[in-house]
């Protein structure tokens, strides 16, 4: 493993990339055909979600898997699934779309509505739409 200027401690296993962020193990897997910049905005929809679900939980893990299906031409449909290790019980979403971005948005929006819902909490101070 190796840390980077933001004391995020980066390592690589496979197509599993592994992160530590605020003592929360963060793994990816599925984005080592997608470039730097796609890798790099999942990782900060991951981390902005992480951060607000730590006001409500100790979190100890969070996996995102991406996968390709449907490939036809330029298109490629994406299937995103997200596990919670948390203190209070392990969390799941998933969900897919044309884009990776809004696939991956998709499946943070509905992992914090588990959390609130099982929190009994209205919301979280949502990201925009």
């Amino acid at each position: 493993m190796t840390s980077d200027h933001t004391g995020e401690e980066r390592g690589s296993h496979n197509d599993d990339a592994y992160r530590q962020v605020e003592g929360v193990h963060i793994r990816v897997s599925g984005l080592r055909e997608e470039d730097v910049f796609t890798r790099d905005g999942v990782y900060d929809e991951m981390v902005g979600t992480m951060k607000k679900l730590m006001s409500m939980l100790t979190i100890s893990d969070f996996t995102l898997n991406v996968k390709k299906y449907h490939e036809t031409g330029d298109r490629k449909k994406y299937s995103v699934k997200i596990m919670l290790i948390t203190d209070k019980g392990d969390f799941h979403a998933d969900d897919c779309e044309w884009s990776i971005f809004k696939a991956v948005k998709k499946t943070l929006g509905k992992l914090e509505r588990e959390v609130c819902r099982k929190e009994g909490k209205d919301k979280i101070h949502s990201r925009a739409p």
